[in-house]
């Protein structure tokens, strides 16, 4: 089952106000894959993640580092970045999953093999400098999907 939503963000807090809307309703053990040209605002758009969850730290591309991790008292975001990795091997990456917290992955086409629990993907695309279409599509897998009723009432308010 496959649910999807288009928005136009005009700016960057416009991506960050719609990041932040799916942050409200992610919980641990949700995966997000975030896809898009560079600079379309995937970085950005984590940004908005964060402060959904609650977390005030500033939030940096992991693109050097692999990985960065924010978190609450009670809840983790994971933040990779693997747009100078190729995933042969899921092992590298895979403690992340372990359902601890939230997983958001910049460039993440690559473990969709990898990936059996339902899932986000967010893709952004420019239509000119300043303006991006994000895309949010939940991608269940199995009949009963939590996780789209979930992302469904942030974006159908």
């Amino acid at each position: 089952m496959v649910w999807n939503k288009k928005l136009i963000a005009c700016s960057e807090s416009e991506t960050i106000t719609v990041g932040e809307k799916l942050g409200k309703v992610l919980k641990s053990s949700d995966i997000v894959l975030l896809t898009g040209e560079l600079g379309a605002g995937k970085t950005t758009f984590v940004k908005g993640i964060a402060m959904g969850m609650g977390i005030s730290d500033a939030v940096k591309s992991p693109t050097f580092t692999l990985a960065r991790e924010y978190g609450t008292p009670t809840l983790k975001l994971y933040h990779l970045d693997l747009y100078r990795i190729e995933v042969k091997d899921f092992n590298v990456i895979e403690d992340y999953f372990d359902g601890t917290g939230i997983v958001a992955v910049e460039w993440g086409e690559g473990i969709l093999p990898y990936i059996s629990s339902s899932y986000v993907r967010v893709g952004l695309f420019y239509l000119d400098m300043t303006v991006r279409m994000i895309e949010i599509m939940v991608c269940c897998n199995g009949d009963d999907c939590e996780l789209l009723r979930r992302v469904k009432v942030a974006f159908e308010r």
